[in-house]
């Protein structure tokens, strides 16, 4: 029961922060929702062994927040593939400067950049289509996201029978996703 009210907390809260929040404070939101998903990134990379810097956080912050004209407060966005480059760079000199041979610097370094486009891109572009398209276009996404999530839910619990990923996610199914 807890987990249900929770998650219509949450769903209300995301409804008003994508319809009558300004852009700046959207942004703002978006910027911790990917900070909180950043550190549940790095503790599950941890708990394999991957030790992911703090400053790919930075460079996931800074990913997203490169799609959004509010940061500079101009008509365009500022240059994502520089932001990505530097971010690439960064990251990997970071993870070579700690390698002691083996396969670890190439993992470390993979596991650094990896939040930046997995995290950071799907974000921004979340920011991107409010700030372009409008909150509706916005809405309607994560009003297909939250019904196909919810069909998958019920229909891994109602027809599933061979667990996907047990460690991960103890109740998903392959029939559910």
């Amino acid at each position: 029961m807890t987990r249900v009210l929770s998650g219509v907390v949450l769903l209300a809260l995301a409804v008003a922060v994508v319809w009558w929040a300004p852009a700046w404070l959207f942004l703002v939101a978006a910027e911790v929702v990917l900070l909180l998903a950043f550190v549940e990134y790095r503790a599950i990379a941890g708990a394999t062994g991957v030790a992911v810097p703090h400053v790919a956080g930075a460079a996931t912050a800074l990913t997203a927040a490169a799609f959004s004209a509010t940061v500079t407060g101009a008509s365009t966005q500022a240059p994502l593939d520089a932001v990505l480059m530097s971010a690439f760079v960064a990251l990997s000199g970071l993870a070579m400067a700690g390698w002691q041979g083996g396969p670890s610097g190439v993992v470390t370094g993979a596991a650094a950049i990896f939040p930046a486009m997995y995290l950071g891109l799907p974000i921004g572009a979340m920011v991107a289509v409010r700030e372009t398209a409008g909150r509706e276009a916005l809405f309607l996404m994560m009003l297909t996201v939250f019904v196909s999530d919810t069909a998958q839910y019920y229909s891994g619990r109602a027809f599933g029978r061979r667990l996907l990923a047990p460690a991960i996610s103890p109740k998903k199914t392959i029939e559910g996703a």
